[in-house]
């Protein structure tokens, strides 16, 4: 037997099986593979932050009377109180005669998600998911044309792209399409990131995936 012939002795010949193989010979769920899916997993955490950031930023307003006292403390506590304050939105009275406390908090009162304009909340996270649908069609075909990294890293700008554009939008129609772009970045950003992770591990750890 010759060199060459104990080289490919034992050495799958099918593809499929080939790759398998070669997983398993380089440690299949060793140390590297191990860091390799915590350091894309937290991929997919910060992925799921921007995808449910209505629970941060996007919290209930707080609304008080226009031209009332200012909140007042109350003896020694620490909590403010103040008869100004508005436990909810009353739709029925003149927008002039209350006003939003820390608007910069949520971006429901930064554009005035109440009363007639209520369904923009909602809107606003059905557009990400709208970026979402179409991110998944692209950067799928993209990675398998351009390969794992221009599909992890060119999401990745336009997801960030998105995130800095909510952040200074003027109006709610920039928002959304901020959003919009935000999805369709954070699709590829997560689909390449389970890939990548599942090329990577052998048997024994793929099923913790």
């Amino acid at each position: 037997m010759d060199d060459q012939e104990r080289l490919v002795e034992g050495v799958p010949r099918n593809p499929t099986d080939y790759v398998e193989w070669a997983l398993e010979s380089a440690g299949g769920a060793g140390k590297f593979q191990i860091l390799y899916l915590l350091a894309l997993g937290w991929c997919w955490g910060y992925g799921a932050m921007l995808a449910y950031i209505g629970i941060f930023a996007g919290a209930a307003t707080q609304q008080q009377m226009a031209d009332c006292t200012p909140f007042s403390w109350v003896g020694e506590a620490s909590n403010l109180t103040s008869s100004c304050t508005l436990a909810e939105v009353n739709c029925s009275m003149p927008r002039s005669s209350w006003e939003f406390v820390k608007p910069e908090e949520t971006y429901k009162a930064t554009f005035k998600m109440v009363c007639d304009r209520k369904g923009l909340a909602p809107l606003a996270q059905t557009l990400f998911f709208f970026g979402v649908m179409f991110g998944v069609l692209v950067w799928g075909s993209l990675s398998d044309r351009f390969g794992r990294r221009f599909a992890f890293f060119m999401p990745l700008v336009f997801q960030q792209l998105g995130v800095l554009g909510q952040s200074f939008a003027p109006n709610f129609y920039i928002f959304g399409a901020m959003r919009s772009l935000t999805g369709f970045g954070n699709a590829g950003f997560g689909l390449t990131s389970f890939i990548w992770s599942s090329e990577m591990l052998g048997r024994d750890l793929r099923s913790v995936m």
